[in-house]
């Protein structure tokens, strides 16, 4: 299996290799395994990888913000989830070919879902859902003024509140 690893903190290009890597374990009760299909380039990932962001992952590290993919092995106590669903991955460390992860960090998306576009979702999709829904609480009729949504996140602001009327 492949794996993006980073062995200190410096310019991507440089820094980061791309590496064999163990196979995940085996699922435990509570976990799938997922074969990562898609994953993005967050600035939040390249932020990381030099040492820049708010949280870091201590060298030697894999890294990726964000992912999505199918799951391809299902722990027994697992119930609403099956091998070849396609999730969302909301642990971090996405970058590789397979992860093995609780199952409350997979979010099952529609089948014909493109996952190119879904391994988007955790950053800007949440942080934009999270901005009208809970760190402003806005309802439908509700006005919002936004400057320049020239971003992914004010991109999908300008959706979210559509879907929900404001």
């Amino acid at each position: 299996m492949k794996q993006i690893v980073f062995h200190a903190f410096g310019p991507p290009s440089i820094v980061a290799r791309c590496e064999e890597a163990g196979e995940p374990s085996s699922p435990s009760a509570w976990e799938v395994t997922v074969q990562v299909e898609a994953f993005p380039i967050n600035p939040a990932d390249s932020a990381m990888i030099r040492g820049q962001y708010g949280f870091l992952n201590q060298p030697p590290s894999g890294i990726g913000m964000e992912g999505a993919g199918r799951i391809i092995e299902v722990g027994k106590s697992v119930k609403d989830l099956r091998v070849g669903d396609p999730v969302i991955l909301l642990a971090n460390n996405n970058w590789c070919q397979r992860r093995t992860v609780p199952a409350t960090l997979v979010v099952k998306v529609p089948e014909d879902a493109d996952l190119n576009q879904m391994a988007m979702l955790k950053v800007t999709g949440l942080t934009a859902w999270k901005l009208l829904t809970e760190i402003i609480p806005l309802k439908s009729g509700d006005t919002i003024v936004q400057n320049a949504p020239l971003s992914a996140v004010g991109q999908c602001v300008i959706q979210i509140a559509n879907i929900l009327g404001i």
